[in-house]
């Protein structure tokens, strides 16, 4: 092991490059001492999903970062809360408009290029598939990647999302089941949807008893549909097994069939192929 000065470095690893995975390794390749590698299965490097909340929370780690002034998005200061079928407003959410930073819906790409582009030269490594971990005590932990290879490393951190490597060598009886909630998501031209209802321009939930649509702008002239209805999880266990699915806009348009003329308007001027399926799964509590 190499080292500087009396302490040797600490290997960190930190699987996956996603947000919190890339402002993990910005955060510690400033600490003297520490050797960071981001490993990432993908290459090249992609984000799968649409837009994303920043809140207060956010904006304070993205200030220690060095990163707060490059994002931009659309403020969501007010947030609506409506009857799908109706139109009626139930809830209406106002937050200061004094606020030094508003709470914004942006693009995952968006925070994901800036994240990266502050990572340091040479701590990524693309397309390294971990399989497996290895827990060699007091030498470290082992790594293992699809092509046989492997490194070892002092500290890791699973950043690898739902379906986590790491957190199955941790906990390998951990299981991860369907809750019955899908999500389709998309991100298309404000222009293609403005004329359908002055409301659209605003962040809001439309609701129905099992089911609701997200509309969001989230800046750089796009528009976000969040779409999520229940489907029973007994019927639908066996097909919610992958994550970002493409699906076509009847699957999506089907759920969806009692709401407002406008916003099934909306949903058929996506563009076909632009839609991405989203499951929902969770697991029990971890032990303390």
């Amino acid at each position: 092991m190499s080292s500087e000065g009396p302490y040797p470095r600490l290997r960190v690893a930190i699987v996956g490059a996603g947000p919190g995975g890339l402002a993990t390794a910005i955060a510690l390749s400033k600490i003297d001492n520490v050797n960071v590698t981001i490993y990432e299965k993908s290459n090249p490097l992609s984000e799968v999903g649409a837009g994303i909340s920043i809140g207060q929370n956010t904006w304070n780690v993205l200030s220690l970062l060095g990163i707060r002034d490059e994002l931009g998005g659309h403020p969501t200061l007010t947030v609506l809360n409506l009857n799908g079928k109706t139109g009626e407003e139930v809830h209406r959410f106002e937050k200061p408009s004094n606020l030094e930073r508003p709470p914004i819906r942006t693009q995952r790409t968006e925070l994901q290029r800036i994240l990266r582009s502050k990572v340091p030269e040479g701590v990524m490594r693309l397309g390294c598939k971990v399989v497996a971990l290895e827990d060699l005590d007091d030498a470290g932990v082992r790594l293992v990647f699809d092509d046989g290879t492997n490194v070892v490393a002092d500290l890791v951190v699973g950043a690898d999302g739902i379906r986590s490597v790491v957190r199955d060598s941790a906990w390998n009886d951990y299981s991860l089941s369907f809750t019955g909630t899908t999500i389709w998501r998309v991100l298309l031209q404000w222009n293609a949807v403005k004329d359908l209802d002055s409301r659209f321009g605003t962040t809001a939930w439309w609701h129905g008893p099992t089911t609701h649509i997200y509309f969001s702008p989230v800046g750089e002239g796009l528009w976000e549909i969040a779409a999520r209805a229940w489907q029973d999880p007994e019927v639908h266990r066996a097909s919610k097994v992958t994550w970002g699915t493409p699906i076509d806009n009847a699957t999506v348009e089907a759920n969806f069939s009692e709401y407002l003329p406008q916003i099934r308007e909306a949903l058929r001027r996506v563009p076909e192929g632009g839609w991405r399926e989203f499951a929902a799964f969770a697991g029990p509590e971890l032990d303390d």
